[in-house]
Formats: structure tokens, sequence, C-alpha cells
């Protein structure tokens, strides 16, 4: 039996633990809010469904996480008597040899929809625009990823560390012949990232800016319990005290902010498609603290009957224009650079 494990990359096991502290971090705060006194037994009751179901999804992916963590040093690729198997920790993948029709190294296209890709590491079912779906165990999210594909149209990624000895091995040991190719296949390797971040990441983070600043200079004026939620008529129907109901959603914007930084960049186009996506809802966000702080301090209340209104308008447009925009980059299958 033939093994070969993955090539080890340090930006794998950083990237993990950055979204395992980023998991822990939210599901913290959605804890905390489970004891905060809600106006009435039915509210908190709906809040305690909704926050501890949360919770325990956040607390299950993070345990998930933490897995890979531990066993990212142990993935390997074993050449048995039967098949190739693909392991990681507790999940593993057969190949039959006989299955086997092409191994090619190549540079996969990003795409949007992703269950477990990050710098230096893509495992699980990883969508791409130009392969589709692929059972990835690899520490390369994007490039030069090994690529095996089976008769059954099944597709798997690896990134052995010796990929040509490893392929070399896997012809070996299969009694039938595969289409195989040592090199690279640049016709869709990713552009260089650019060093700026484009005037949409910007915008999006000067909202999280804006945000964060207006709620700290009108914290000294807010009562010691906020109004937070109101109905579709502008009338108060929640309360929150004071510093969760005026840091709640600068937390949330702040949040978004920091996600692209587990995103994979190799493209250059990864964290600019994330703000592209979430610059209307931080734009949202921006407004529905303003109208908060304002209601709060007494200033805003006449602005309840049409701020409702609009906000509906505003997320209907923003859920149209995100829809529309993913439909147009997958359409494509590759993404424009920020300029």
């Amino acid at each position: 039996m033939h093994t070969e494990y993955a090539e080890k990359q340090r930006s794998g096991y950083t990237s993990c633990i950055l979204f395992l502290f980023l998991m822990l971090g939210v599901t913290a705060v959605l804890a905390r809010s489970l004891f905060v006194p809600w106006p009435d037994r039915v509210v908190a009751t709906v809040m305690w469904f909704i926050f501890g179901s949360m919770v325990a999804t956040i607390l299950c992916l993070a345990g998930r996480v933490f897995l890979v963590l531990c066993s990212l040093p142990h993935m390997r690729y074993e050449l048995r008597d039967d098949a190739l198997y693909l392991i990681l920790g507790p999940w593993k993948s057969r190949i039959p040899y006989n299955s086997i029709t092409d191994v090619v190294r190549k540079d996969l296209a990003f795409s949007v929809l992703s269950s477990f890709r990050m710098p230096g590491i893509a495992v699980f079912d990883v969508a791409y625009s130009d392969e589709g779906s692929v059972r990835m165990y690899s520490t390369h999210a994007l490039t030069d990823v090994t690529l095996i594909k089976t008769r059954d149209g099944k597709k798997y990624g690896i990134s052995p560390a010796d990929p040509n000895g490893f392929v070399q091995a896997l012809k070996l040991e299969m009694g039938h012949e595969v289409t195989t190719s040592g090199v690279k296949d640049v016709s869709v390797a990713p552009k260089l990232a650019p060093r700026h971040l484009g005037w949409v990441a910007w915008l999006s983070l000067s909202f999280v800016a804006a945000t964060l600043i207006i709620s700290l200079v009108m914290f000294s004026r807010l009562p010691t319990t906020l109004v937070i939620h109101w109905d579709l008529l502008g009338m108060p129907n929640g309360s929150l005290p004071r510093f969760w109901g005026a840091f709640l959603i600068p937390f949330l914007s702040l949040v978004f902010a920091l996600v692209p930084l587990t995103l994979p960049d190799s493209t250059g186009t990864g964290r600019k498609t994330w703000y592209v996506l979430v610059v209307s809802v931080l734009g949202i966000l921006f407004l529905c603290q303003l109208f908060l702080l304002l209601w709060n301090t007494g200033s805003g209340t006449t602005l309840g009957k049409v701020f409702m209104p609009l906000l509906i308008i505003l997320i209907a447009g923003s859920i149209a224009i995100q829809l529309i925009y993913i439909l147009h980059v997958e359409r494509q299958g590759k993404y424009p650079v920020a300029k």
C-alpha cells in the first residue's frame, strides 16, 4: 500500500482557527441574548427558540471545524489493493481504480457557492465555476489541485505533497488506461489578486465605521432600556438593555466585514464579490441603527410610519440585486476584477 500525505500549508491551520474563533464569538453573543430580560413570556419563548437553535447549530459547525483542524495534519491518500482512499479524520472517500477516467493538475475557478473552502484548505463538497461540485480533500483551495474524475461523473480534488510521484504510483496501481497530465492546466488559471480592495469594499467598510461611530457618540444620551423593534405601523413592540440595544447592529456589521478574511483570494475577486453582495445589507443596517438611535433619543418618533415601508422596499431591492449578481456571475463563469 502506498500512502501520500497532503501538502502542509500553515494558512489552512490559520483559516480554521480564525473561523473557529469567529463562530465561538458569535455563539457567545447569541448565548448572552438568551438571558436578556425580554418584555413578556411569549417574546422570551420565541427568542429562546430562535437564539437557542442558532447556538446549537453554530456549536455543531464549530465542532466540525475543530475536528477538521485536528485531522488536517493526517489528511492522506492511500493506494490500497482494491481502490484509492481519500481520508480526513472520520471522513473517507473510496474510488475504485476501474472507475477513474482522468487525472489532471489544474487551477479551479472560484464560485460564490462553497461548503468549506478557505485559504489553505478545501474539504467536503465544494462548488467551482468551471468544474461544478468537487469532493475536496485538499490544502489547495483553488490553485494546483490534482483533479480526479470518474465514470459516474464524480470529481475529487486532492493536493499530494509529491503530485507527480503520486500520479505515477496511481497509474501503476490501475489496471486500465487513463488520461493523465502532470502539467498544470493554466487555461483557467485565476488572475493575480489586485493590491487594492476596490470602491465597493471601501463603501462597505465605511458603513461599518459609520454605524459604530454614531453608536459610540450617542451612547451616553440613550435611556437604560432601548426600543429595538417596531411593527409594520411603526409602533414599538420590543426592547433591550442599553448596551445590547446600542451595539448589536454594529457587532453584526463588523462580523460581515470580517468574513472576507476567511475567503480565498487567489483570484483577486473573492473579497470584492463578498462586499458586492453585502454592501446593501450594511447600508440597511446603518439606516436601522440610525433610526434606532434617533427614536430612543426622542428625535425620530415621527419617522416610524415612513421608515418601516422604506425598510421593506430596501430589503426587497437588496435581495433582488444580490440574486441578479449571483446569476450573472455564475452564467459568465468568472469574476470581474476590481478596479
